[in-house]
Formats: C-alpha cells, structure tokens, sequence
C-alpha cells in the first residue's frame, strides 16, 4: 500500500478531471494474444473492449532544453490500440504493441487521490506483463514512465 505524504495538502474537492499513467516498453510480440488474456482476467471490472487508431508518442529527451513553447504531438502509428473500459466508465485502460495507459476520468465520481490509482495501475500493469508470457522482457526495457494530470 502506498500511503500519502504527510506533508501534501488534501483538498476536499481537487480540481482533477484526469490523471493517466502510462509506460512504454520494446514491442510485445504476441500483443493480441496478450491483450486477450490479460483481459479476460478482467472483464468483470472492464466489461468494454474497444479497438481504435494506435499512436506513437515520442520519447522525452530530458537533456535537450525547448527554445520555445513546449508542444505535444500525437504521431501516426502502425498498429491498434485496445481500450478496456470499466463498468462505470471512470477508469480506462489503452494498450498497444508498446504502450500500457490508465486513465481515471471524473465523470460524476470524486477523484480518488493518485495513491489508490498508482495501486491500481501496477495491479492491472502487472496482470497485463504476466499475459505477454514474456515478463522479463516487457520489464526490461522501459523506455518511459509518465503521469499527466487533466484540470
């Protein structure tokens, strides 16, 4: 269990609309196989699969200073993207050849503090590492780990 930082305020009503964590990893070979397996071991909490565009996203070179706005783009992709969506359409999961995201979208619940949705995401990462059948391999080459809050 991770427990919450003495020192971090707690709002009553934080101004968070989303938060998504994500990894992206080397390519997993068997990813429809995968996706299925890690799914059908969580289809009772994400009854929802979706296929939709895949994207690719760069890598952070965090040595290189912008000379002007920071700007994000959302590169084309060979591939799908699986979502698996919760039954109360609050938490999402998007995974591709070598992307693992979790959303939790407001919706009409309240934010449930990021200690509970870091849980739950190594949860579901977890599961889904163990369904490559190639644990060792999808953990052994993280590229990049990111959380991004939605106000």
């Amino acid at each position: 269990m991770v427990e919450r930082p003495s020192g971090l305020p707690n709002y009553s009503s934080p101004p968070v609309d989303e938060v998504i964590i994500s990894i992206q990893f080397a390519s997993v070979g068997s990813f429809d196989a995968a996706v299925d397996s890690f799914w059908e071991s969580v289809r009772n909490e994400f009854p929802s699969d979706e296929t939709r565009p895949g994207f690719d996203t760069p890598i952070e070179n965090l040595l290189a200073r912008p000379a002007g706005p920071v700007q994000q783009q959302i590169l084309p992709f060979n591939g799908v993207r699986r979502w698996l969506v919760s039954a109360d359409d609050t938490l999402l999961i998007q995974i591709q050849n070598n992307l693992f995201t979790q959303n939790w979208r407001r919706r009409e619940h309240p934010y449930p503090r990021f200690e509970s949705l870091y849980e739950s995401y190594w949860d579901h990462f977890d599961g889904f590492v163990t369904a490559t059948g190639h644990p060792d391999e999808v953990m052994a080459s993280p590229r990049q780990v990111e959380v991004t809050y939605v106000n």
